[in-house]
Parts: structure tokens; sequence; C-alpha cells
């Protein structure tokens, strides 16, 4: 089991409320006739007493008892015919000893990620106590796996945003991890920006998985390379039965012993019914550009990008439902995508997803929640998307499926841990999908897109990503600004979330100067009375309100009351007093008037 915040802090206030009555019963027992107030004011001294050592211990990080196993992260799943190999698996085992750091280096689909991914299973199957795993492409990613670590260990307060959480996890894993927990960070691209999240000390066994070699620094190296000739050959043996030895080693170097591309061509065969020599035709006629950029010294001059589209073109698919999933999912995170989001796709979802699977375009991870497409299909879907200029529609059908999940997020009341999960899900999909989308489409193409990035930005501060919302949300503007003009309504509806979340963090200047920009556009845009303008100025008038009550400023109370006054006459005057933005404007300039001292 694991102990944490939640299960001290419960235990800590039971002490304390069981220690108030019992020396209140004290009292009452052994001194008769004590006045009722002395009886509480010695219970209450007594509980305060001992409130200041409880809290000190109940905000201590929890722990990993012997019966507890946490498996964190979306570990993949061991693949058909997986090939152990145990040279690489036993050089990784012994790679160091406490506070390990081995970074697995290699080109893309040389089977870096599944190397780790078995020796976390490994570490499963022996019951560690702790196995994590954290996608590592960028710092968002980053922080929010090792902020759902810390979650998870219990080490978190409800309302901590990711990267309170994040910390917290590495200082449990400097201080209080066991000697029998893993920690994997995968597809790591920046060393400095991992270095500052790795912990400084502690027993964690910590696994990188990076195609940079700046990562070397780090630890102890281990270098993947694509399979043998002999694991290849066997590869192709167990996926499809003994055949003819020298088409299966010509296929083999001809896709350079890559390991994801081996893994299509097999499913291409099956699918097809296709000999090596029939296979091999295809490849050499089959004109399309590769998509991994070839370093020197690569033992392949063909990468996987022709096998990859080879396994797409082969599937069972009639009416072309399936290769259309599969352009989706390679639009959106590199993570993973949730059934959840893919519902919208259509009530086929299933069993698309299932042919995918089956060709090895994309797997599951261990709990069956996600699915996920390996970075380099992804790439080659793109690109073949972007050259026959069909991007821009993938790009259109993403957003409509994330704007359905955004609307099932906003319409369904839920427990406020799924609500989270869920808006955090959404921000991941639509900034992979913007990543996706930005410098290759123009700006009416990315609009919708824009939309939803603007909508991120007050939900992040809604579930209390604060941090993120301010930083995401000045960036958000600016791409507006860019794209849409400084004019645009979507660009002052995006001004008006980031000014939200700067007035959630009290930062009242920079609130006022942007929802100053926001009424003065919706009233020469709208009116001065369109339920719209009416609203933007009484968040107007609350910012100057709340300044004035947070810097001591009369003056700012003074503005607040004089825009609270006009807004209700305008709500009285247009909208009546039945409209819901009315009686929200009665209470909002009682507030005012009492900032101002105006209490009769």
């Amino acid at each position: 089991m694991i102990t944490g915040n939640v299960g001290r802090w419960s235990l800590a206030l039971a002490t304390i409320v069981a220690a108030f009555f019992a020396v209140w019963a004290v009292c009452h027992a052994v001194v008769p006739g004590l006045d009722l107030d002395v009886e509480l004011s010695l219970a209450g001294l007594t509980a305060a007493v001992l409130s200041l050592p409880l809290g000190v211990w109940a905000s201590g990080p929890g722990g990993v008892s012997q019966q507890g196993r946490f498996v964190i992260g979306e570990i993949p799943r061991e693949p058909p015919a997986f090939q152990p190999r145990d040279d690489l698996r036993r050089r990784l085992t012994r790679a160091g000893r406490i506070t390990v750091v081995t970074a697995l280096t290699g080109a893309r689909g040389v089977g870096k990620t599944q190397l780790a991914a078995a020796v976390a299973r490994t570490c499963i199957t022996r019951r560690w106590p702790v196995v994590a795993w954290v996608v590592a492409e960028d710092e968002t990613q980053l922080i929010s796996g090792l902020g759902r670590l810390g979650r998870a260990l219990g080490l978190c307060a409800p309302m901590d945003d990711d990267e309170t959480a994040a910390g917290k996890a590495r200082s449990w894993l400097e201080s209080t991890a066991p000697r029998r927990c893993l920690l994997v960070f995968d597809n790591a691209v920046e060393a400095d920006l991992l270095t500052r999240w790795l912990p400084a000390a502690g027993h964690a066994r910590i696994v990188i998985t990076t195609t940079q070699r700046s990562f070397e620094e780090l630890g102890s190296t281990v270098d993947v390379e694509a399979f043998t000739e002999q694991q290849a050959l066997r590869y192709l043996q167990e996926r499809l039965g003994p055949q003819e030895e020298t088409g299966a080693r010509a296929v083999a170097r001809e896709v350079g012993h890559l390991p994801l591309a081996l893994a299509q061509a097999a499913a291409t065969m099956r699918t097809r019914s296709l000999s090596y020599p029939e296979l091999l035709a295809r490849l050499q006629v089959q004109s399309i550009e590769n998509a991994l950029t070839r370093r020197p010294g690569d033992g392949y001059r063909l990468g996987a990008a022709r096998a990859v589209l080879l396994a797409l073109t082969s599937l069972p698919d009639p009416d072309g439902r399936v290769a259309e999933l599969a352009g989706l999912i390679a639009v959106l995170s590199p993570v993973g995508v949730s059934r959840t989001v893919l519902h919208g796709f259509g009530d086929e979802t299933d069993s698309a997803v299932a042919v995918l699977a089956e060709s090895s375009l994309v797997a599951f991870n261990v709990n069956d929640r996600s699915i996920i497409m390996h970075r380099f299909t992804r790439r080659v879907l793109q690109d073949r998307d972007e050259r026959s200029g069909e991007l821009a529609e993938r790009v259109g059908q993403a957003a409509a499926l994330l704007t359905a999940f955004r609307d099932r997020i906003v319409e369904r009341s839920r427990p406020w841990d799924e609500h989270r999960a869920q808006s955090r899900e959404a921000v991941l999909q639509i900034n992979a999908l913007w990543d996706t989308a930005s410098g290759r489409l123009n700006s009416d193409e990315v609009r919708p897109l824009l939309r939803l990035r603007g909508w991120m930005i007050g939900q992040l501060w809604m579930v209390g990503e604060h941090t993120q919302a301010i930083n995401l949300g000045r960036t958000v503007l600016e791409d507006h600004e860019r794209l849409l003009g400084a004019d645009d309504e979507d660009t002052i509806d995006a001004a008006a979330g980031l000014a939200l979340a700067y007035g959630g963090q009290r930062r009242h200047d920079e609130a006022i100067a942007l929802n100053t920009k926001v009424v003065t556009w919706r009233e020469e845009h709208l009116g001065d009375t369109h339920p719209e303008t009416l609203n933007a100025r009484n968040i107007l008038a609350n910012n100057y309100l709340e300044s004035s009550n947070d810097y001591g400023l009369p003056d700012r109370a003074s503005t607040a009351v004089a825009l609270h006054e006009h807004n209700l006459g305008e709500y009285l005057r247009v909208l009546g007093e039945t409209h819901r933005g009315t009686p929200y404007s009665w209470r909002s300039l009682c507030m005012a008037y009492a900032a101002a001292g105006r209490r009769s």
C-alpha cells in the first residue's frame, strides 16, 4: 500500500479530534463543576499543541510498503515475435548501481523503446514496487509524466499543478525511493532539460532512451543498433513461418534490418499473401520518399517509410476508414490517444484500431487504455498527407474530433479527478495537433485549431494549472495575432482567456490591460449593450475591484463602481431583471460599493 499526504492527513486529523474530546471528557469527569468555557479552552489548547508536529508529519512524503506495487505511464506491451536481444538487456542491467542513468542511443525504429519496455516488463514481473514510464519528448510531457508519478505515490495535495507534483516526485526519488524502483524517460530530446529533473541522489534505477548523443555525458551508454542478420531472419521466421532463406535475407537487407520496418513488412506479406520475391519487387518500384533522414554510418540504404506505407495500403479497408483513422492518430499525440478521444470517430473505431494493430501500425499500452503509433510511422503518414495535399483536411478532421471531446468535457458532470484527467488529455492532444499543423497550413485552415487552443487557456486555469495557463496563453495570443491579426474576434477571445488566467494569479495590471482591449473591441464591433460586451465590462470592473482590494488603491474601487453602475443600468434597460447576467451584475455592484466604503 502507498501512504502519502491523503492518508497521513486523515490520520492526523482523526488524532487531533480524538485528543480534543478526550481532554474535554477528562476535565468534565475529574473536576466537577468546571466551567464549560474552561473545559473547551483546555481541550482546544491540547489539540492546537498536537496540530503542529502532526501537521509536519502529515506533510512529509509517503513511502512504498512491501505490499505496494505501482505501474505508472504508458509502457508498451511485448510485440509479436519479440526478439529479446539478451546481450543488450544484460549490458543494460549491469550498466550501473545507485542512481544509474543509462542512455539508449540509436536511430528511430531500431528498438530502443522496446528494449527499455522489456526491462520495465521484467521489473513488473519481478514485483518491483515502482515502475514508471515518462515520455520526455518535451518539457510539458516530461513534467506531466513526473507529476503523474507524484500523484500515484500520494505525495500531492489535491490542487497541486503538474510542476509541483513533478518536483515532489523528484524529491521522493532522491530521498525515499527503494532500490527496486525503475524510472524510464522515453525518447528524450534535450539533455539540459532532462538534467533539471533527474534526481541528484537516491537508489532509483533510471533508463533514458534517446537519439541524441549529448545524453552520453549523463551516465553509462548502451548503443542499440538494428537487428543483426540472424535476429532479423529469426524474427521473420517466427512471424511468417519457415520460408526460403535467400528471400528472407534479401528483404531484411532491403529494409536495413530495422525492427519497425521488418514488423510492417511481415504484416504486408501476411495480409496480401505475398512471397519474399513479390514483396521485394513492390519495394523496388514503390516511389515513396524516405521520411527518415539518412545519417552517415547508417547500415541500411532504405528507410522504413516504404514498408510503412506499403503496410497501410495493404490493409483490408474497403471504405477507407482504417486509413482515415491512421491519419488521425498520426496527427495527434505520440504519447498515445485514449479511446475516449477517438469515440467521436464512429462505431467502427474499435474494429479499425484492431486492423491497424494487427499490421503493427499502432500498439496498445499495457493497460489497453491508449493507442500508440510509433513516431516514425506518424512522420511517414504526415509527410504522405502533406505531399498529397490532404494534410489540411486531416488536421480539420482531428480538430473536429477534439472539439467533440471538448464539448463532452464541458457538458457532462463527472468526478473532479476524471474531469481534470480528461482536461489534461484534451490539452495534450490539442498541443500535439498544433505541433503537426504549425507552419504547414494557412490561417483559415488552422482557425478551428486556434479556437481549441484558446479554450485550453481557460480550461487549464479551471483545473488549477495556473502557471501553464499563463505561459500557454501568451503563446496562443501571439499565434492569433500573427495568423489572424489583432482585430480578429478569435484573437479577442484568446486575449480574454489570458486575462482570466492573469486575474486568477492576481496579476491585475496585466488583466486590466487585456480586458480593456476586449471591452473596447466588443463595444465597437458588437455594440455597447450586447451581452458579450456587458459580460466583458463586468469582468474588467471586477479586475479593478480585486486590484483595489489587493493593492489598497481606492481609485480603482471607484472605477469598479462606475463600471458596474453603468453595466447594471444597461442590463436592466436592455435585457431586464430576468436575464441571467442581471443578478450577477447586482452582486458585483454591491461588492464594489462595499470596497469603496459605501455600505448604506
